[in-house]
Order: C-alpha cells, then structure tokens, then sequence
C-alpha cells in the first residue's frame, strides 16, 4: 500500500512572469514622461510642495545624502512606470540640485553623498594599523619592504623555442 502525499507548491511556476497580460505591468507599457523637460518638471512639481520639504528635512537631519534620496525617489518612479531608467539618470542632477536649493532655503544643512573622505593618517600609523590587522608585532621588519624602492628585475634569458608545428603555422 502506497502513502500518498498531497505536494503543494509554494513557488512560481517556471514561465509564470510571461502569463501576465501584455501591458499588464507598469514596466510593459510606454512611459508616462518621455523628455528630459517632462521628466524634470514633473520633479520639480512635486518637490515645490511643503510637505515635500518637510518630509525631505527629517531624512536629511536623520543622517542621509540627497544622493542616495534622489537615487531611491527617481528609482520607484522609474518602477512604477513613470519613465525611463535614463531619463531618471539624466534628472538626478536637477533633483539633487533642487533638493539642495530647497535645503538652503531651510537653513539646513546636509550632505550631497559625493563627498571623498580624505586620509589624515601618518605612513607609520598605517604600517602599524596594518601590521595589527596582520597580527605581526614586528613594526621594524616590515617597515623596509614598503620604504625601500623596489628593486630592478633581471631579464630571464628566452630559451629557443621549438618551431611551431601546426596546421596554420609558417613554414
């Protein structure tokens, strides 16, 4: 007597993502925005609503770049249909630009996310930073490796080959 087992699938069935209706997600019909002009007005639209500022001065004071806003705003419109992911690309300047405008009309301060953190550290400080994360103790000894000027390889004298003997080989 054989135990049936009743099987109950959990997953998408292979090939389920093409039996949706054509147009029938937001990424399968045209772009609402087209233009660059289209794309930024519709932006700045939004963006001259007070809510908008306010909403945008608790991100900033919670400690994230306009960048990284404006990346995950323009990537939503882009998922819902709005426009194209270039479009989006080709606007995040105007965005980030306009954010920061809206900002300094605040008197708020923020960060653009484009900032280079610069190093202040000694070269004996990071010999020693390194030679902890390395678990040496020796400061000294690896302190002439990365001091001296690397030293001039010798050429390795070619030893003669053999001719090549294949089909497409000269003769």
């Amino acid at each position: 007597m054989a135990l049936e087992k009743e099987v109950k699938l959990d997953a998408p069935v292979p090939g389920m993502s093409l039996t949706a209706e054509p147009k029938g997600r937001p990424w399968r019909r045209p772009y609402q925005y087209s233009t660059v002009d289209e794309v930024a007005t519709y932006y700045m639209d939004l963006m001259m609503d007070p809510r908008f500022t306010e909403g945008l001065i608790e991100q900033v004071e919670v400690g994230f770049p306009l960048a990284m806003i404006a990346d995950v705003w323009i990537t939503t419109s882009t998922m819902e249909g709005l426009h194209s992911v270039d479009l989006g690309g080709l606007v995040s300047p105007v965005v980030i630009t306009m954010m920061k405008t809206l900002l300094d009309a605040e008197g708020v301060s923020y960060e653009i996310g484009d900032e280079e953190d610069e190093v202040t550290m000694s070269k004996k400080e990071m010999i020693k930073l390194r030679n902890e994360l390395l678990g040496s103790d020796d400061l000294e000894a690896s302190e002439s490796p990365m001091m001296e000027e690397p030293m001039p390889t010798e050429e390795m004298p070619e030893e003669p080959s053999e001719a090549p003997r294949g089909l497409m080989s000269r003769k």
